[in-house]
């Protein structure tokens, strides 16, 4: 009896002992069979070692007895890396007694470990290897951002996932964009789709680690999404949400379209809190797009203020999608008029005179799913003033001083952009820029046409204070018009412009003249190019001119 006790141990203890004398002295050398007996959650260890990175292939085979009975995964081979995570298993076969596990991975050191699952019946495993090239970018471990490869913009890349035996399996990919632009994802399940399907998913993330789409394909149909970036690195893990495979193989590839992001919605306008700013008379180009699992993108949100009550015309044209548009009030309040608008046509066009305050702009397609990509233009055209409408050659101008809050036009409406400016309009419209500092170098005296209750008194004030304006003796003279050249002067010493290169030649600019410097001086810095090679010097001052050059000067002190 105690002889027989004794054996049985024995067994227990060698269960799992390599066969091969060879085997155990050089540890698991390619095309060593390990063989060894196994019960429920036995575990089998063997080290693995590869001086590059290969593709290896595990053939397993089960020696049960089967005797017409289907035993359920009797047996598993998983494969762990060097931090013990596991990266490859499958389990033996539910219809044969010889499966494969295949997976590439990088030159290291690993542990095979193999485990009986089979709670009812016993048996004897056999297990080898083989190793051969790398195929495709799937190279274990690869499941980390550190580990992550990078996938070439149009690349198509296979890989596999793990599907009963690994929990929460997932392959990490990066991509790198040059620069702004359209980035597509494709993704499918790469077998023939069958009653044994898997649901894969691809999560993309920002290098802040900001989530930013998913991507679902299901049952082997393919999934795509197109979504704007900005150039950078981003990842995306591909992952297997459920699946009755032993492995499951997926592919995706890649498209980039590099674009001008001066022209196209930012991307990450796809709520209130994230709208892009819309800017007057400014086409915006952008898409909608909705995929066949959980993606989609068909509302794209904006943003504008304006400072006093303006009528503004929104079109909306797409390319064979019915739009719509909403236009909502960023404190809720209501409108005089009903804020969604939509098209019978694929071109929209709305025109209402909207309160001051901040709005947000929704743009839709008007029905129901679209089922694919849809690409959209946007512009919003505001006129502030009666008299100045889109047409004229000058509206950008006045229209974006308006919106600063500068050019406030008349009570009645109009703004009279072809008339002449007056001295007193200058120095009041040059006063509402933000940041504007004169320093003082004077006191204020008395003028007999400007007596402090004018009033435009405090703007003509601030410039005399500062040295830039003189008057004539004892007369300002705030309601004349002002000339060419007499503005060249107030303008160069309000901002102080410095000459830049050699100015330019004007055939009307007498060289002589006291003024010639300080038209050069504008002239340098691109705040006037004339006419047919002439100034104009001793010309009023029109107020769509004055614009212009205002509106150059605001520009160029963006740049520094």
């Amino acid at each position: 009896m105690r002889n027989w006790i004794v054996r049985m141990l024995g067994m227990c203890l060698l269960g799992f002992i390599l066969v091969s004398p060879e085997a155990n002295a050089k540890g698991w050398q390619e095309g060593d069979i390990v063989k060894g007996d196994y019960r429920d959650h036995e575990i089998a260890k063997y080290p693995l070692v590869l001086t590059e990175d290969k593709k290896v292939t595990f053939s397993m085979k089960d020696e049960v007895e089967r005797e017409g009975k289907p035993v359920f995964a009797v047996f598993s081979v998983a494969v762990y890396d060097e931090a013990k995570k596991q990266v490859a298993g499958r389990d033996s076969s539910n219809e044969s007694q010889q499966a494969e596990l295949q997976v590439n991975l990088k030159k290291g050191t690993y542990t095979i470990q193999i485990v009986g699952k089979s709670e009812s019946v016993g048996g004897e495993f056999q297990v080898s290897y083989q190793t051969s090239p790398v195929e495709g970018m799937d190279l274990e471990p690869n499941n980390s951002r550190a580990t992550a490869p990078e996938v070439k913009l149009g690349e198509t890349v296979f890989g596999q996932l793990n599907g009963r035996l690994v929990q929460d399996d997932m392959d990490m990919y990066k991509v790198i964009l040059p620069s702004f632009g359209k980035l597509t994802f494709h993704l499918q399940q790469s077998e023939p789709p069958s009653m044994e399907a898997s649901y894969f998913h691809m999560d993309l993330y920002s290098e802040r680690n900001e989530k930013l789409d998913r991507l679902s394909s299901f049952g082997g149909r393919p999934n795509e999404f197109e979504i704007l970036l900005p150039g950078g690195t981003y990842y995306f893990p591909v992952s297997l949400q459920n699946s009755n495979l032993a492995t499951a193989n997926y592919s995706f590839s890649t498209r980039f379209e590099p674009l001008n992001e001066n022209e196209w919605e930012s991307g990450k306008n796809k709520n209130f809190e994230t709208s892009d700013l819309l800017k007057n008379n400014k086409t915006i180009r952008g898409f909608w797009y909705e995929g066949y699992e959980n993606y989609s993108q068909t509302r794209d949100h904006f943003k504008f203020t304006i400072a006093a009550d303006t009528k503004i015309t929104f079109t909306l044209e797409t390319g064979k999608v019915l739009p719509a548009l909403q236009v909502i009030p960023s404190d809720h309040s209501a409108l005089p008029f009903f804020s969604y608008f939509d098209s019978d046509t694929t071109k929209l066009t709305v025109s209402e005179i909207f309160p001051a305050g901040t709005y947000d702009v929704v743009s839709q397609p008007r029905f129901g799913p679209l089922r694919g990509y849809e690409e959209y233009r946007l512009l919003m055209q505001m006129e502030s003033f009666k008299d100045v409408l889109v047409s004229n050659p000058y509206y950008e101008q006045i229209e974006t001083l308006a919106q600063l809050g500068i050019n406030k036009g008349y009570k009645d409406g109009t703004f009279h952009p072809a008339q002449a400016i007056q001295r007193k309009h200058i120095f009041a419209l040059i006063n509402r820029m933000d940041g504007l500092k004169l320093p003082r170098v004077r006191q204020m005296r008395q003028f007999k046409d400007l007596p402090s209750s004018h009033p435009n008194y405090q703007d003509i004030k601030k410039f005399y204070e500062a040295g830039i304006i003189d008057g004539s003796g004892n007369y300002m003279k705030p309601e004349a018009n002002l000339t060419r050249a007499e503005l060249a002067k107030i303008l160069v010493n309000t901002f102080d412009l410095k000459l830049k290169g050699n100015g330019m030649v004007f055939s009307d600019v007498n060289p002589k003249s006291g003024l010639s410097p300080y038209i050069q001086i504008l002239a340098s810095n691109g705040i006037t190019v004339g006419t047919n090679g002439k100034f104009m010097p001793t010309d009023s001052v029109t107020r769509q001119h004055f614009s212009v050059f205002l509106l150059r000067i605001i520009e160029m002190q963006k740049q520094k």
